[in-house]
């Protein structure tokens, strides 16, 4: 894909994935009315996304998107997207630690 520099870039790439997510979900399950992945199912789906986009340093980005980005964004979808992103680190940090005790 095509290199981001700029936090707002690097955020609006979140968005669309998280987008993506979501428009996958519609194809495989339909349209129908009402159906839509909620917080609940969706979380789950974007840790293992997350795990697996081969992304190195994923705090530095969160902190970076966190930091830098338009404080007027964070209270949009966007908002949403990087306390997913957020839920989704801390998540695979405490399971590493997790497994470092094993």
């Amino acid at each position: 894909g095509e290199v981001t520099t700029l936090p707002s870039d690097k955020l609006d790439t979140l968005v669309t994935a998280v987008r993506e997510i979501h428009a996958c979900y519609r194809r495989e399950h339909g349209e129908l009315a009402g159906l839509h992945l909620g917080a609940d199912m969706f979380l789950p789906v974007f840790i293992y996304v997350v795990s697996q986009c081969g992304i190195s340093r994923l705090l530095s980005l969160k902190n970076l998107l966190g930091g830098l980005v338009d404080p007027s964004r964070m209270m949009s979808e966007a908002g949403y997207c990087l306390a997913s992103l957020e839920g989704a680190i801390e998540y695979l940090l405490r399971l590493d630690e997790t497994a470092e005790e094993i």
